[in-house]
C-alpha cells in the first residue's frame, strides 16, 4: 500500500527528473547491486556484436517464450488519461525513452531520475529548440498504430500527438478542461501543435528550457500517445480491454477480470534493440500479468517458476526467498525515507535548537541495524535518494559539523532544549495515517523523544482524511510520512516542499535563501547548473533541520536466472518506465533447471 501511495503521489506531481538532449557522455561510476548465486548452468553464447560490450553477459537474445509478472491488482482502464488505474504496459510509446546501451555501472537506472545525457528519442526522432519557449520535434515516419479497429494499423502522425496533449491539457481537439492527472510538469506546456504530418511544435509558458524539456521527456503515462479514433468512438476513458490500442510492442489479447491479462507480441512493431540493431522488438511472444494480492502466494509463485519476476520485495521476504532458492537473482531498489515533518512556523519548532535536538535524539544507525536488519546503513539524506546521482548531496561529502548534528547524542539534545528555554522538555503531538504509517516505527521515535523529555502524543487518522488534513497543513505540531529522500525530480522538492509557491508542505517554511534557489533553478538551461542548485537546496534544508528525516530505505526486485536483458533497473508493471520489450527468456536454461 505504501508503494501504491508513493506511485500515486509520484504520478500526480509528475515526479520525474530533468532529462534533455540525446548527446552521450560519461558520469561517475557506481557499484552494481545486482547479485547472482553460483550456478552450474552453462553461459549463453554471445554474438559478435556483443563481444566487448557490457551486455554480452546476458548471452544471445532469443525470440519466443513467455514472461509472467504478478501484481497485487489489475487495472480497470487502458488509457493514459486515467493512468492511476490504467494498465498501459506495452500498449503505448512515449516521445522519449532511456538509452539502454548505457552500462549499469555508469548509471543504474534505478529511479525515474535520469540525467539528460542518458535520454534518447522514441517517437521523436530528432528535435531542436527554436527559442527557449519553443521546441520542435520531428517524428519517426515508420510508426504505426496496432492493427485493430478503429486504428487498423494506420501511421502515427503529428496530429495524433497534438490530440493527446489537447486531451491532457484541455487545449483543443474538442477538449476544454484539463485532465485531472495532467498536473505537475505538464503545466509548463502551453500548447502542442502539429505543423505538418510529422512535425510537432511545443510552446511553453515560460522561458525555462530545462524544465520545459522535462515536461515532455518525463517517462510517464501523461506522455504516452493513444489512438484518437478509439477515444472518439468508445468514450472519454477507454475501459474495455478490446480497445486498448497504441503504437507499442505488445497487443492485449486476453483479459480475465480480477485474474489475468495477456499481451502478445505485435509483429509489426517499429522498434529495434539498440544493443542489437538488427533485432526487431519485442523478443517474447507473450507477456502475462497475474493478479496475486497475497505476497506470500506471490513469493511461492516465484519459487516454483510460475512467475519470472517480483518487484518491491521487503528485505525479510527477500531473505526467505534467497534461503529457499539461491539461484534467484536480486537487485536492491531505493525506497523513500520516513520523516517527522515539523510546523516550523509554530512554537516550539520555530527555534532551530529544538529542531536540532530532535535530530540528535534519533539513533539512525541502530535503527538501521535492528529494525531494518542491516539492509541499509542509516545515513541520513535530505530531498533526494543517494541514487539520484548528481542531484543528491551525498552524506559522505557533508562537513563533519553537519554529520555531528545528525548523529545520536541525547545529552547534547537535552542541552539544546535547555538553551531554547525547555530544560524539562515539552509536550507535543504527531498526526499519522492508520494505513501508510508504520505504527511500530512511530512508537520507536516516540521512545527516542521521550528520552530527551519530549512527550509526543500519537494521533492516528484514517488514511484519506490524513492526506487531506496534512495537505491543508491543519496539524498544529508534527506529522509523519514516508516521502522524503525520495527518488523524485528536482522540481518537486524545490518547488513544493519548502518554497514560497509550495502546495503540499506541512513544514511552513519562510526562507528567502531557499526561495532564491527555486527561482534560480527554474531559469537554468544546463543540467550541471540544475544539479548544483539541487545540492545547494539540500544543504540549506539540512542545515535548517526543517524535518526530522530518518534515512533512505530499500526493497528488492527478484527474478529468475532465465530472464535475460534485465540488470536490476526500475520496472513497474504499468506505466512502463522500463520496457519489457527488450527482455527475453533463455528457454534452454529454464528447461535445464526443470521448469
Amino acid at each position: 500500500m505504501k508503494r501504491i501511495v508513493l506511485v500515486f503521489a509520484g504520478c500526480l506531481m509528475a515526479l520525474s527528473l530533468v532529462m534533455a538532449s540525446c548527446a552521450k557522455g560519461t558520469t561517475t561510476s557506481t557499484t552494481s547491486t545486482t547479485t547472482q548465486a553460483t550456478s552450474t548452468t552453462a553461459t549463453a553464447t554471445t554474438t559478435m556484436a556483443a563481444q566487448g560490450k557490457w551486455w554480452g553477459k546476458f548471452g544471445e537474445p532469443q525470440y519466443g517464450g513467455k514472461i509472467t509478472k504478478a501484481t497485487s491488482s489489475l487495472p480497470t482502464t487502458f488509457d493514459p488519461a486515467n493512468f492511476i488505474s490504467s494498465g498501459t504496459t506495452g500498449f503505448f510509446d512515449m516521445m522519449f525513452t532511456w538509452d539502454r546501451t548505457v552500462d549499469r555501472n555508469e548509471y543504474p537506472f534505478k529511479t525515474n531520475v535520469v540525467p539528460q545525457k542518458y535520454v534518447k528519442g522514441s517517437l521523436a526522432e530528432t528535435w531542436e529548440w527554436k527559442d527557449p519557449q519553443t521546441l520542435i520535434l520531428h517524428l519517426r515516419k515508420d510508426v504505426h498504430f496496432q492493427n485493430k479497429p478503429p486504428a487498423n494499423g494506420r501511421k502515427l502522425t503529428a496530429q495524433d500527438v497534438e490530440f493527446h496533449y489537447d486531451r491532457m491539457m484541455g487545449t483543443g481537439s474538442g477538449f476544454t478542461q484539463r485532465n485531472v492527472f495532467s498536473g505537475g510538469l505538464l503545466t509548463a506546456v502551453q500548447k502542442v501543435t502539429a505543423l505538418d504530418d510529422y512535425t510537432v511544435q511545443a510552446k511553453f509558458v515560460t522561458a525555462s528550457p530545462l524544465r520545459n524539456w522535462n515536461a515532455l521527456a518525463n517517462p510517464g503515462p501523461q506522455n504516452e500517445i493513444e489512438n484518437p479514433e478509439t477515444v472518439k468512438q468508445y468514450g472519454p476513458v477507454v475501459s474495455d480491454w478490446r480497445y486498448a490500442i497504441g503504437t507499442g510492442p505488445f497487443i492485449l489479447t486476453d483479459w480475465v477480470t480480477g485474474s489475468s491479462m495477456t499481451l502478445s507480441r505485435y509483429p509489426n512493431y517499429w522498434g529495434h534493440d539498440e544493443r542489437y540493431p538488427e533485432n526487431q522488438l519485442p523478443y517474447v511472444d507473450t507477456f502475462r500479468v497475474l493478479s496475486i494480492p497475497d505476497l506470500s502466494t506471490m513469493a511461492a509463485a516465484l519459487r516454483t517458476g510460475k512467475i519470472d519476476v517480483m518487484t518491491g520485495v521487503s528485505w525479510e521476504q527477500t531473505k526467505q526467498l534467497a534461503d529457499a532458492d539461491p539461484d534467484l537473482l536480486k537487485a536492491e531498489m531505493p525506497v523513500n525515507a520516513y520523516a517527522v515533518e515539523l510546523r516550523v512556523d509554530k512554537d516550539p519548532f520555530k527555534d532551530i535548537k529544538v529542531r536540532k535536538a530532535l535530530d540528535l535524539a534519533i539513533d539512525r544507525e541502530e535503527m538501521a541495524k535492528t529494525y531494518w536488519g542491516g539492509t541499509v546503513d542509516g545515513k541520513p539524506a535530505a530531498l533526494f535518494s543517494p541514487y539520484t546521482k548528481g542531484y543528491a548531496w551525498p552524506y559522505d561529502e557533508w562537513p563533519q559539523q553537519l554529520k555531528d548534528e545528525y548523529g545520536y547524542n541525547p545529552e547534547r539534545a537535552k542541552e539544546l532544549l535547555a538553551e531554547a528555554g525547555y530544560p524539562k522538555g515539552f509536550k507535543t503531538n504527531i498526526v499519522v495515517s492508520n494505513v501508510e504509517t508504520d505504527q511500530d516505527l512511530v512508537q520507536i521515535i516516540q521512545t527516542y523523544f521521550k528520552a530527551i523529555n519530549v512527550d509526543m502524543e500519537i494521533r492516528t487518522m484514517e488514511s484519506v482524511a490524513f492526506q487531506s488534513f496534512v495537505t491543508a497543513a491543519k496539524q498544529d505540531q508534527m506529522d509523519f510520512r514516508n516521502w522524503w529522500a525520495m527518488f523524485a525530480p528536482v522540481d518537486v522538492p524545490l518547488g513544493l516542499f519548502y518554497s514560497k509557491d509550495r502546495t503540499t508542505t506541512p513544514p511552513i517554511v519562510v526562507d528567502a535563501n531557499y526561495d532564491a534557489l527555486v527561482d534560480e533553478f527554474r531559469k537554468v538551461d544546463s543540467e550541471d547548473e540544475a544539479q548544483r542548485i539541487a545540492r545547494e537546496a539540500e544543504k540549506r534544508a539540512l542545515e535548517q533541520h526543517w524535518t526530522v528525516g530518518l534515512f533512505p530505505l530499500v526493497n528488492y526486485n527478484i527474478w529468475q536466472p532465465w530472464l535475460k536483458g534485465y540488470s536490476g533497473e526500475l520496472i513497474f508493471i504499468f506505466q512502463e518506465y522500463w520496457n519489457w520489450k527488450q527482455l527475453w527468456v533463455d528457454q534452454d536454461l529454464k528447461k535445464s533447471m526443470g521448469y
